[in-house]
């Protein structure tokens, strides 16, 4: 209800929408940090990350099973880095184990700086359910990492233009994303280019001026 009283408010110009902001040098500094991971250390078979809590809403059961499609047909590896519940987290370790790739998935704990992760992964994945605005697509995109994300995680498909800037999925369906995660991390991946920019910290904080300006403008004239 509250969405199409906004699309209502949208079509007839009384309502305006500014993206979440990314401080994109803040990211890329983070992102050039040393990580003692391993896998990041390594980085000789390509590796799919997932950021988030470990809940259901994240849909990460559906990564899983679209990782272990996907890498059987070329090597790869998978991190989750995130918290969250512990049930949850024993669920997707025996799921993995039961697909068989257990040895290729990681769960790392969470941490200040997950930008060095981004910043190696091939591809950066967010599958899930419902989000908000998810701030994680836009770090990864910061950092010049290919995304895939579900057409149901928030504004996943505005930020990503509709699949200009990362390739969209339906986040129930895992062999579309192991289609998408092949393309990812194929000779031709689809690149974030200059997005991150675009909805940068600084473009958002400039639209709210001009938003202020109006708005006091329009007071004035009252």
């Amino acid at each position: 209800a509250v969405e199409a009283a906004l699309a209502r408010q949208l079509a007839a110009g009384k309502a305006t929408v500014i993206p979440n902001g990314v401080d994109v040098e803040f990211v890329r500094q983070g992102a050039a940090r040393d990580c003692a991971h391993p896998w990041v250390q390594d980085r000789s078979i390509p590796i799919v990350l997932a950021v988030g809590r470990h809940v259901r809403q994240k849909n990460f059961s559906v990564l899983l099973k679209a990782f272990a499609e996907a890498r059987a047909v070329r090597p790869m590896r998978l991190i989750f880095l995130g918290g969250g519940k512990q049930g949850e987290i024993g669920r997707l370790r025996r799921l993995s184990e039961e697909l068989q790739v257990a040895g290729d998935v990681d769960f790392v704990a969470p941490t200040d700086n997950p930008f060095p992760y981004m910043a190696a992964a091939a591809t950066l994945v967010l599958p899930s359910l419902w989000e908000g605005s998810a701030n994680v697509l836009l770090e990864a995109m910061a950092c010049g990492t290919p995304v895939i994300a579900s057409r149901t995680a928030g504004d996943a498909e505005h930020v990503l233009r509709s699949g200009r800037h990362g390739v969209l999925v339906d986040p129930r369906n895992n062999g579309e994303l192991a289609d998408a995660l092949l393309r990812q991390l194929g000779a031709d991946p689809v690149r974030p280019g200059m997005r991150a920019a675009e909805l940068s910290r600084n473009a958002a904080l400039t639209h709210y001026l001009r938003l202020f300006e109006t708005v006091t403008a329009n007071r004035g004239e009252a």
